[in-house]
């Protein structure tokens, strides 16, 4: 499964069991999109299976079907007809469904000659005689303790409907009655959704089903709350015509738009988008400086940004030992000096840290714990989290805290908006089963119900508000009016963190590219890829030119490119193993080298 490009599931829950599978027992990172697997990203994808909804409507109307509904309802005169069809197997719960109505009829004496249960059994997939017994004993003790002579209210068929039948019996149903234990995708309840598309009568969905969270206008149960069952079951036969309606027209809208047709073809273009997007990604060059160096030259208006661990200077065992060297801090100087110049660090680093080791560097923007803190050139600094609610910090502290205590050698770190798990200095092996398991217990138990983000850093867990992160406070940089007339962009960093910030540089360009051709002119002439590393837009005398060997380098022509937009280099350069997947365009192979970059940059006039 891991070797594919893509894994397609029927329901989230079943994505999150992998998920937790991998990272339990292959210690693999991933998120409830992406498997990170021998450097390559499984994308996994979320697509519920729909029903050919066309042809279901065109049969319903046959003139066989029309006959067959006529008959049941003259069988079933004056009565209300609940109707359930499913497969002879422990987890379909007819047991359950049984027990409900047998319960329903307990509590409700005035409905027992009013109502049947109409339940059709198919084979399962395996002989279960236990099971079959069971529920005939069930029926059996229902019949003979609420029926009689001339009616039983339980009509129970052991065999294949044909279709046409099949069909009548759910068009005159007033009630659909789902109650599986553990499924799939159900496709029944659909089949019943369009099928009562003029009488639009409810339907009652196990909230164990795949199509549960879904199918909004259903009414959830849970099968094993025998009394709960019961109770909906008459809300649901007494249920008045507007709010049936309602419910019926929100069902019937998501069935009708996410049909088979829907489902096929969103699973061929996540293929293609995945293969797509993991073929771009590989292969990342090294950086050439001569390149860069000729653009950074040429240059009128620089947006310099720079991540701080890993990037500006190495990992260490001891973060608080990650200090910049004099040669660092001599190149940033120099290029915030320059007034073409923006500079900024952008770290997940709290502000105390980066004002102590950066903060005398005249003109430099600050940007701390992945946006939530900024400090703009000669101003103080400013909260970007004060109106986020924090609350769960101290939940998640309890988590890391009990990871600390069974993990030697690992430590928590507490920032204003964020908490971090390092376990850098601890016992690698053992280390790392220990990040399993905590990463596996906050995505199952905890992310999904707060609204943080989970990162897996270097030898670090480290929980954030969903709301902060770098690719948010690039945007601002990108969009800030300081930045108009932007023709060189140099981002890089080295982790996950990172990815962020390449992802809004890139569309950042792509988004000047879209707009421009849009505006200008319809037509792009696509031509073949130049040795260049590069994508021209232009006329006799603009253009815009992105430095990244791997985004489509392509010539597009057309007439009239404002003159605010004449040239904008882009690049964006991961640090460390080129094989690694990126979303940067470059690499550089450790910090010295962005250390060596901005030197040489600096000393360009």
């Amino acid at each position: 499964m891991l070797h594919s490009n893509s894994i397609g599931f029927q329901t989230f829950s079943y994505a999150r069991h992998l998920c937790n599978s991998c990272t339990r027992i292959l210690g693999l990172e991933s998120t409830p999109k992406i498997i990170q697997y021998n450097d390559e990203e499984v994308m996994l994808e979320i697509i519920p299976i729909g029903i050919d909804v066309d042809s279901l409507l065109a049969r319903k109307l046959l003139p066989d079907v029309k006959e067959k509904e006529e008959s049941i309802l003259r069988l079933y005169k004056g009565k209300k007809i609940i109707f359930g069809k499913d497969k002879l197997d422990i987890v379909n719960g007819i047991l359950q469904k049984l027990n409900a109505f047998e319960q329903f009829l307990n509590f409700y004496p005035e409905w027992r000659d009013k109502v049947v249960l109409i339940q059709v059994v198919i084979p399962g997939n395996s002989n279960q005689p236990k099971l079959e017994s069971k529920v005939s004993e069930k029926i059996t003790s229902i019949n003979s303790k609420f029926g009689s002579l001339e009616f039983s209210p339980v009509h129970f068929y052991r065999s294949f409907l044909e279709q046409d039948l099949y069909i009548a019996l759910m068009k005159i149903a007033d009630l659909g009655l789902i109650t599986v234990v553990r499924d799939g995708m159900n496709t029944s309840s659909l089949e019943y959704i369009v099928c009562q598309e003029k009488n639009k009568n409810p339907l009652i969905l196990s909230e164990f089903t795949g199509t549960a969270g879904s199918i909004s206008g259903a009414i959830q149960i849970n099968p094993w709350n025998t009394d709960d069952v019961a109770h909906q079951i008459k809300n649901c036969l007494i249920m008045d015509e507007y709010e049936k309606a309602n419910r019926h027209s929100t069902m019937y809208n998501f069935v009708r738009s996410h049909n088979s047709e829907f489902w096929a073809n969103s699973f061929i273009n996540a293929i293609n988008t995945n293969c797509t997007t993991q073929s771009e990604r590989h292969s990342i060059p090294l950086l050439d400086t001569i390149t860069i160096s000729e653009s950074y030259k040429n240059s009128k208006k620089r947006l310099i940004l720079l991540d701080y661990d890993g990037t500006l200077v190495p990992i260490t065992n001891i973060p608080a030992n990650a200090i910049p060297s004099s040669k660092t801090i001599e190149s940033l100087t120099l290029l915030c000096q320059d007034p073409k110049n923006a500079v900024w660090v952008i770290s997940g680093r709290d502000s105390e840290f980066l004002n102590k080791h950066l903060g005398s560097i005249k003109g430099l923007g600050l940007s701390a714990e992945h946006g939530g803190f900024v400090r703009h050139p000669y101003r103080d600094w400013e909260s970007l989290v004060d109106q986020l609610d924090l609350s769960w910090k101290a939940q998640i502290k309890k988590i890391f805290d009990f990871f600390t205590e069974r993990t030697s050698g690992s430590f928590v770190e507490e920032k204003v908006a964020a908490i971090t798990w390092h376990y850098r200095n601890a016992n690698q092996d053992y280390a790392m089963f220990q990040c399993n398991q905590c990463l596996s217990h906050l995505e199952s138990a905890i992310a999904s119900s707060l609204p943080v983000e989970i990162l897996v850093g270097k030898k670090c867990l480290e929980v954030r508000p969903k709301e902060v992160n770098k690719g948010e406070i690039v945007s601002r940089l990108l969009e800030s009016s300081l930045n108009v007339g932007l023709d060189f962009l140099f981002v890089a960093g080295d982790d996950r963190t990172d990815e962020d910030m390449f992802i809004t540089a890139r569309n950042y360009v792509n988004s000047i590219i879209k707009d421009e051709s849009n505006e200008q002119s319809p037509e792009l002439n696509h031509k073949q890829p130049q040795k260049s590393s590069s994508v021209d837009i232009s006329n006799a005398t603009k253009d815009i030119l992105i430095s990244s060997p791997n985004l489509s380098n392509q010539s597009l022509d057309f007439d009239g490119v404002t003159d605010q937009l004449k040239h904008l280099d882009c690049f964006t350069v991961i640090v460390g193993n080129r094989n690694k997947k990126s979303n940067a365009f470059w690499n550089v192979p450790t910090s010295y080298n962005i250390t060596d970059l901005i030197q040489v940059l600096s000393k360009i006039n």
